[in-house]
This record gives structure tokens, sequence and C-alpha cells, in this order.
């Protein structure tokens, strides 16, 4: 009983403060009151799939994530996010060179030919993150989007094949925002963390410092997740990966070389 009250006043908190996490802690933290019959009535707004941090089901891999987050909604098969399957995320510029393309594709495509249970992470953005989604889509392989607004919009509308395709059993569309929820440019980078969290490894395929790619970065580190970078022209308007190569990334040029760091990582 403990347990449903605090699953409920989670879910009422996270409509009522529209997902932000440091408003919910902070509540959490302030012991806000909330009538019982407030909280009915905010979860009587929500009518989509939800699991929060108190379900005993929630992934592990988030548990003891980076603010892990106190709901999530989802559409699709939560599954993926629960299995022992590679978890690939994948990132880059959203102004991606033709290069930049069809190396990803090339690297997409071949693991999930060597390992077929891959599971691309990524954002649904334009770009180096819908290259890599629609790579797995034509493979019929399983994907993970993860939004930075409530699950009610496509965003952005030219990713709607990602966003349908993502609601089937073969994917998953999850965000920590309810219904209602427009996306925000302040959304993206804490929407971030939870693809580094879901995923094993993350592939960055062009970038440059001053993006959510960097960001990203940023994030796998924490996590202690291996940064696998594809290198590019050195003429390339999108220099993040040759930089971070130097800095001691790891320089992806084969399939190989990413799915040997998905199953050597050892986190949940």
């Amino acid at each position: 009983m403990a347990k449903q009250s605090a699953r409920n006043l989670l879910i009422a908190l996270s409509v009522k403060y529209s997902g932000d996490w440091t408003k919910m802690r902070d509540a959490i933290s302030a012991k806000v009151y909330i009538s019982q019959e407030e909280i009915q009535e905010l979860i009587n707004k929500v009518d989509e799939e939800c699991i929060t941090l108190v379900d005993d089901d929630f992934p592990r891999c988030l548990i003891n994530s980076f603010q892990p987050p106190f709901v999530l909604y989802y559409k699709g098969n939560i599954r993926l996010l629960k299995e022992r399957r590679l978890k690939l995320a994948v990132v880059g510029s959203r102004n991606n060179t033709p290069i930049g393309q069809k190396s990803i594709e090339y690297l997409v495509e071949q693991t999930i030919k060597k390992e077929k249970d891959t599971v691309i992470v990524s954002g649904m953005a334009r770009g180096i993150d819908g290259i890599a989604e629609r790579t797995a889509m034509r493979n019929s392989a399983s994907i993970i989007s993860v939004l930075g607004s409530g699950l009610d919009t496509c965003y952005p509308t030219q990713s709607k094949d990602i966003y349908e395709y993502s609601k089937t059993d073969n994917g998953l569309l999850i965000t920590e925002y309810p219904k209602g929820v427009p996306p925000d440019g302040e959304h993206f980078p804490l929407r971030n963390r939870l693809i580094s969290a879901m995923s094993h490894s993350v592939l960055i395929g062009e970038g440059t410092r001053n993006s959510g790619t960097n960001t990203m970065v940023k994030w796998a580190l924490t996590d202690g997740k291996d940064v696998l970078c594809v290198p590019c022209d050195i003429f390339s308007p999108n220099p993040l990966c040759i930089e971070l190569i130097h800095e001691g990334a790891i320089c992806c040029v084969s399939e190989d070389d990413i799915i040997q760091c998905l199953k050597g990582y050892k986190g949940p």
C-alpha cells in the first residue's frame, strides 16, 4: 500500500510540474502537501503507460544514473529497456555531411548484421540520430527513441516514420515528460543523460564542441561508457570526432570496434 501511494505521488508530481526533475525533487524534499483529491485528479490526466522509480521492475540501468527519472512514460516494447541486449547509442550533428551519413549507415548496418539483437538508442533528431535509427529500421532491428517532450508530440515532424516505428513491438518511445509538454531547448541536454544511461556504448558521428553531441559525450564519460568516434575529413565542418580521438576516444572504423565495446561493458 505504501509503495502504491509513493507511485501515485510521483505520477501526480510529474504531471503537476510537467516532468521537471528539479521541481519534483524539491517538492519531495520539502514534503509539499498534496491532497489525495489533487493526486487523483492529476493521475486521471495520464492515459499512457508509465513506470516509476519505486516500481520493482524499474530499469536497473537508470536507478543509479545521474538524476534518475522519477517517472517514465512510454509506448512500444518496454522489455527492450530491461532485456540484456547490446544497446548502442548513436548521436551526432543535425547538419551531417554525406560522408558522415555513409559512415553511420555502414557501421550501424554491419553491427546489426553481426549482432542481430543490437538495439539502437537515439533521440529521433534529424541528421545522424535519424540516419542511425532509419538504418536500424531498414534492417528490422530494434530502436529506442528518447523524447524531449510528451509522447503526444512528434519532434521533429520529419521523424514521423521513426516515431511510429518506435511505438511497435520492435521499438520503444520513451520520455520523462507527460503528455502536453512541448519540446524545449532545455529538455534535450537532460534527455541525453537518459540516452547515455540506457546504452552500453556511445557512437558519435560528427559534431561540434558547441552542440548537444558534445553534451552527450560528457554524459557518457560520467556514466563510464566507451565513446566511439567516426574519424572525419580534416576539413569537415563537424570536427568534434577528430578532437575527441586526440583526447582518447576510441577511433571507430568497423563494426568490430563497436561490438568489442558493447560486449566489454560490465554495468547493469
